[in-house]
């Protein structure tokens, strides 16, 4: 199936599975690694400032989940703050699609302006994922700007690139994805977002700037 283009650089990738590392003594796993490599992920790390979306656990609200708005209502969608399913709480925020059909997409989103101090263009994107039969899914990055039409970009693509691609079910899985923003954008949003059907639970999200 065909892909809409997009005028950012993407590249998404799942990291690991929860349960890969647990249990296993810190020695162990980072035991080898030299001086050098600890303080290069040290400076790395350091380089990523935060961008303060509300609620990125997923937590908090009554009712609604604070902070995120539901797109527009998409037949065959169900749009939950599931308040059972969670990764690292007590929530996270759901999209269920039952009919056979990829659009119109349907959305958790939330937007922040960009501080005029923040010089960096390129944004890390991280989120928890859980997945029941998923054909297509986004974590997508939108921007505003002095452009006249608003533009976006998939930070994580969560499904079938290819109709021959596997169906996508797992248990909560973290992945990462770093985007491209435009010098003239003045406002980011991320979209959780649901194209096919199947299930998608996401929680646990994690937004940066990375400075060079």
């Amino acid at each position: 199936m065909k892909q809409p283009s997009v005028s950012a650089t993407v590249a998404f990738r799942p990291i690991f599975h929860p349960d890969r590392r647990r249990g296993q003594p810190l020695r162990r796993i980072f035991g080898a690694l030299s001086l050098a490599a600890v303080a290069a992920a040290a400076s790395a790390l350091a380089s990523e400032v935060p961008v303060a979306f509300r609620n990125t656990g997923m937590e908090e609200g009554t009712g609604t989940p604070a902070g995120w708005q539901k797109g527009p209502a998409v037949a065959g969608v169900q749009q939950v703050w599931d308040q059972k399913i969670a990764h690292g709480g007590k929530a996270s925020l759901c999209l269920r699609k039952t009919v056979q059909r990829y659009f119109p997409i349907a959305q958790w989103s939330q937007f922040v302006p960009i501080a005029p101090e923040n010089a960096a263009r390129k944004l890390k994107v991280r989120c928890w994922v859980k997945t029941e039969a998923v054909t297509k899914a986004i974590v997508d990055v939108h921007y505003q700007g002095s452009s006249p039409q608003p533009g976006h970009a998939w930070a994580i693509f969560l499904g079938q690139k290819q109709d021959s691609d596997p169906i996508l079910t797992h248990d909560w899985k973290l992945y990462e994805g770093v985007v491209e923003v435009p010098a003239n954008s003045s406002k980011i949003g991320i979209a959780l977002q649901i194209y096919g059907p199947g299930s998608v639970w996401f929680d646990d999200l994690q937004v940066a700037w990375i400075h060079d």
